[in-house]
């Protein structure tokens, strides 16, 4: 489509200036990733990464990534997805509250708001895939590090991996050695109250050199400083949260050839709304009822309840076995997600308001609305609320050779089968109607017209609930072959295969019919046709050795996100689409990786064109029915 193609192209400028700032900054990001492996002599530690699913020198690797060490972590604090963020150039999120984040990377964000879509930046814990944009907040707790690959994956992490992909690698047992440590922390803040975190890691030796179970875990309890100010919620320290978690690994090596290592993690989380800053009144922009005084202050300002109830479950199987010419191995994984919250959506109120006013000021009508206090132009005075109940259940399988022969060619090849399920509930409710649907029961009851819809549907401006089931196929290869000491290529595809299926069903009133059939509700359950996507992802790039010190490279790679269901789509209306499509990428890359003065100092830049198409994004223009269009 020509207007997602120019909007691609002004992205993509926009990508390309900020790449400045990411030059300066990534030499400081990677000496910080590895200050605690300072050697005597002052110069860095070599850091291992397994981005490419082998283990390697980060400088060696022809692409750019930033890697943070687990002792780094410990040592400054690091907590949440935010103390990534501080360190690594080119990473940003945003968040509804702390346990529901979207990664943006090089400035690529979704720009979407369902719960069946895919992300732009993937996300891993291990070999777990995290298969939705809007992620929990995983605490890095007992993490050997972080790694955060910039421009698209594809070709070895698949879908949703089109900005780039963030992995959070956990300690393995230890065979070795009892570990343990435990620590507690206490804090204050300011015009808020106290805060406590403690955190513990145990790693005990069940058969030496060949079995370890290991077991790390965290609560924290968050007392908040952002006070509710809208009136008739008002609450203190409203951004209070509690979380914690506990991660336990199993570890045993049978032989020297063969490892089986079982991991279960489980997280929860609730807590309340975010701050947010009003730097002036603007009406249309600014909630009605926001205290003038309190422009430009940090506050919050929720005339409905806003909290949220997060759960997550993540089991993963790992078989690793040695073949000499290469290493198999097995990874099979279950993610379980359930989270419910509720939303203030009093932004939408105005939709309402302008279509019962006409009704609410019927000269007809006034006996009945002034029984019940609603004669006159409708005012929602007590907020707009939405409550979703959202999970996702995903069963992925990954089998995979790496090769390991020191020869010129290296390769990579692999199968992988993902069985995605997302299911969501949403209820639109607004109090200030109930009042508005009891004048219109009595009207109609004297008037002699029946009221058409249900009775019980009272304050819901709108029910919906979807089930999308994802089935993907595929089957993935990458392989680096050096010319000499100096030149190598590099090439990868990835051929994926996507079947979807869903069910869908919405209730809610027609706010631009008013009078007693805007209170109709058309209940419409639709199934969607089966649909199956191929898609062929790709990458290839040449590197050159400069020196020992220095690493040139250039690669080209594509990426894709696959479509999905329009939850609040109105099936009634035609220009209201039930469905969006998938939106692809193709990025060009040229950088260079260097170490100076006896490896004391380390400078990677990199520069990036990135053109961006059939981009998904949110359409709320109607915000009774939003949804996501292409």
């Amino acid at each position: 489509m020509i207007i997602n193609h120019q909007k691609a192209k002004a992205i993509s400028q926009i990508i390309l200036l900020a790449m400045c700032t990411t030059i300066m900054l990534n030499a400081r990001a990677q000496t910080q990733s590895a200050e605690s492996g300072e050697t005597d002599e002052g110069a860095i530690e070599e850091i291992i990464v397994t981005a490419t699913k082998r283990a390697m020198n980060i400088q060696d690797v022809p692409m750019a990534i930033t890697a943070i060490g687990g002792d780094y972590l410990e040592s400054t604090g690091a907590s949440d997805l935010s103390d990534i963020v501080l360190r690594t150039p080119g990473l940003s999120f945003s968040q509804n509250d702390r346990s529901n984040m979207r990664i943006a990377l090089r400035g690529l964000s979704s720009l979407v708001r369902t719960s069946s879509d895919f992300p732009v930046v993937s996300s891993y814990i291990d070999d777990v895939p995290i298969s939705e944009s809007s992620i929990p907040d995983v605490g890095l707790l007992d993490l050997a590090r972080v790694e955060v690959l910039r421009g698209p994956q594809g070709t070895l992490y698949g879908e949703g991996a089109m900005g780039g992909t963030v992995r959070f690698v956990t300690n393995k047992p230890n065979t070795q050695e009892f570990e343990g440590n435990i620590a507690p922390e206490f804090s204050s803040t300011s015009e808020g109250t106290t805060n406590s975190r403690v955190s513990g890691v145990a790693n005990f030796v069940l058969s030496e050199d060949a079995a370890a179970l290991r077991i790390a875990g965290f609560y924290e309890d968050y007392g908040g400083y952002v006070d509710n100010v809208a009136p008739g919620n008002e609450e203190e320290n409203a951004d209070a949260f509690e979380r914690y978690g506990v991660r336990a690994s199993l570890m045993w090596e049978p032989t020297d050839l063969l490892s089986l290592t079982l991991t279960g993690m489980y997280q929860e989380y609730s807590g309340g709304l975010q701050p947010v800053v009003f730097p002036e009144v603007v009406p249309g922009l600014t909630p009605r009822l926001f205290p003038p005084e309190l422009a430009g202050e940090t506050s919050g300002f929720r005339q409905a309840l806003t909290e949220a109830d997060d759960e997550l479950t993540v089991i993963n199987g790992v078989i690793a076995y040695d073949l000499d010419f290469a290493t198999f191995t097995s990874s099979t994984s279950y993610y379980r997600r359930d989270r419910d919250h509720a939303n203030d959506e009093t932004n939408t109120s105005a939709v309402i308001e302008a279509a019962l006013t006409p009704l609410t000021t019927n000269p007809g009508l006034q006996p009945f609305f002034d029984a019940f206090g609603v004669a006159g132009p409708f005012v929602v005075n007590n907020g707009t609320q939405v409550f979703a109940d959202e999970g996702n259940r995903t069963f992925a399988q990954e089998l995979r050779l790496v090769s390991t022969a020191d020869n010129r060619l290296q390769w990579t090849v692999g199968a992988y089968y993902r069985d995605r399920e997302v299911f969501s509930n949403v209820e639109v409710f607004s109090p200030d109607i109930i009042p508005v649907n009891q004048a219109l029961v009595a009207a109609s009851d004297f008037l002699g017209v029946p009221l058409t819809g249900d009775p019980d549907f009272a304050g819901r401006i709108q029910g919906s609930t979807a089930n999308i089931q994802y089935r993907q196929y595929a089957v993935f290869g990458e392989a680096e072959y050096a010319l000499s000491d100096r030149w190598s290529i590099l090439g990868g595809l990835r051929y994926l295969d996507e079947e979807v299926e869903a069910t869908n069903s919405i209730s809610a009133i027609i706010a631009d019919a008013p009078g007693p059939d805007f209170f109709t509700v058309p209940t419409v359950v639709f199934d969607t046709e089966p649909v199956s996507e191929s898609n062929l992802l790709y990458k290839l790039g040449l590197s050159f050795f400069a020196s020992d010190d220095a690493l040139l490279y250039g690669q080209i790679a594509n990426g894709i996100r696959p479509g999905g269901l329009n939850e609040r789509a109105n099936a009634l209306d035609p220009n209201s689409p039930l469905s969006f499509d998938s939106d692809s990428l193709v990025s060009y890359e040229i950088g260079a990786k260097t170490t100076w003065f006896d490896r004391a100092l380390t400078v990677n830049v990199a520069a990036y064109f990135t053109d961006w198409e059939d981009i998904q994004f949110a359409d709320a223009r109607d915000p009774q029915f939003p949804v996501t269009r292409n």
